[in-house]
């Protein structure tokens, strides 16, 4: 057995798909966490006041997508869930958590090496960007990868099989980050982006002058602006962003430009297409 841990639901369902179609002889178990660490309270999250109070934020802050109630119904299952299956993982199974350079998953690291800080099993580290960039960024055009989930099961299985060499960290290495955890688990801040090789908290609103200039860009020079819809503002945000901060938070402080009287919305904020913006 050989335990694979990641966070993201589109990396965790690539993933699964990968081994549910290689041929090998080894049995494997994906653990994958539905959540994006970038954004809300990881105050305390190791424990169920730290949990509950991150539920709270992420229903009363993040847009529900229509149709999914996640937070609300099954978010916290879920995640209990997965550190379950972390801490019911046997000494001698082998595992590899699934990362790129974002805070996200990054932060992810560090809370998986505190839930195993009592444990001895061989953990690799497998971050797929440098593998990925080493294998197919070779040509004129190049993809910077910014999650596991952007890359496809068939490239994942080249870098997996290019991984093999990979060792396990040291004991000084585990500690350190779960040193670092500690760290963000006592903090109070909301927001996180992956800077020069380490995770940096930022405002919450550290994201909200790119988001207006990205309406400014799309009003371009016209004398008269338009309404835009809200799914194209957020795909062109998305788009220009090396940060992998997820649509729903973007819609979020989108709407808070609206509340502080930045842009005018017309429509309905039931769901991201049913309004538009634009700046006043």
């Amino acid at each position: 057995m050989h335990v694979h841990i990641l966070f993201g639901a589109s990396g965790t369902a690539s993933l699964k798909y990968m081994f549910r179609e290689t041929d090998s002889s080894e049995s494997n178990q994906v653990i994958g966490f539905h959540d994006n660490l970038v954004v809300g309270p990881l105050w305390n999250l190791h424990k169920p006041e730290g949990l509950v109070n991150r539920q709270n934020w992420l229903i009363q802050h993040l847009p529900i997508v229509l149709g999914d109630d996640f937070f609300e119904k099954s978010y916290q299952e879920e995640f209990m869930k997965c550190v379950h299956q972390v801490n019911s993982v046997t000494e001698e199974t082998p595992i590899t958590i699934w990362c790129t350079n974002n805070a996200s998953e990054q932060a992810g690291i560090r809370l998986i090496m505190y839930l195993l800080r009592d444990q001895s099993n061989p953990i690799r580290i497998l971050n797929v960007k440098p593998i990925f960039d080493r294998l197919f960024n070779t040509g004129k055009y190049k993809m910077d990868i910014r999650s596991v989930g952007e890359v496809n099961p068939d490239k994942l299985e080249l870098i997996y099989k290019e991984a093999a060499c990979i060792d396990p960290v040291n004991e000084t290495e585990k500690i350190s980050l779960m040193k670092e955890w500690g760290v963000l688990s006592s903090s109070k801040e909301l927001l996180r982006i992956w800077w020069k090789n380490q995770i940096k908290e930022v405002p919450v609103d550290y994201f909200d002058d790119y988001l207006y200039e990205i309406v400014l860009k799309v009003h371009g020079k016209r004398k008269q602006k338009e309404f835009i819809r809200a799914p194209r503002i957020i795909g062109e945000a998305i788009g220009y962003l090396n940060h992998d901060v997820g649509d729903q938070f973007l819609e979020y402080r989108l709407r808070e430009l609206v509340s502080q009287g930045l842009l005018e919305v017309e429509g309905s904020f039931k769901g991201m297409p049913f309004y538009s913006v634009r700046a006043k």
